[in-house]
């Protein structure tokens, strides 16, 4: 299987030409999260929600660390993250951005599949915007 939130921080680190979301390793820590790790990711695309994300409430870590993670409110804020970290200039297409969007789809029944990313990737090729290409699937 391939890892498409990877891919997706890959491609982001690609665009900005820096780690989308580095956060600082607490090695002392036993805790399964990386709080800082979070804060950054959950900064940027919000807070993952059993709404948005029906199969998150039977992840064990999730359950087990309600007071602190779960506590936490950060507003769903992805324009502005984008506009501050380099994401949305003029070098930068909507296609690339919404590929981005959906490989950082928290929920991976809703994450792009690789066949899904590989579409929207060779449709962003100028040559595919000509005609001059075809993807067959």
């Amino acid at each position: 299987a391939v890892d498409l939130w990877a891919a997706g921080c890959i491609f982001g680190e690609l665009m900005t030409l820096k780690p989308l979301f580095q956060g600082q390793e607490d090695k002392k820590s036993s805790v399964a999260f990386q709080y800082d790790q979070l804060d950054k990711i959950f900064s940027a695309l919000g807070a993952p929600t059993a709404q948005h994300w029906p199969s998150l409430v039977h992840l064990p870590h999730w359950q087990a660390n309600r007071s602190n993670i779960q506590s936490l409110i950060y507003p769903r804020n992805i324009k502005d993250w984008a506009i501050a970290s380099g994401l949305h200039n003029t070098h930068t297409s909507a296609g690339a951005l919404d590929l981005l969007m959906g490989l950082l789809e928290y929920d991976p029944d809703r994450r792009l599949s690789a066949a899904q990313a590989l579409v929207i990737t060779l449709s962003l090729h100028p040559l595919a915007r000509q005609g001059d290409w075809t993807v067959a699937m």
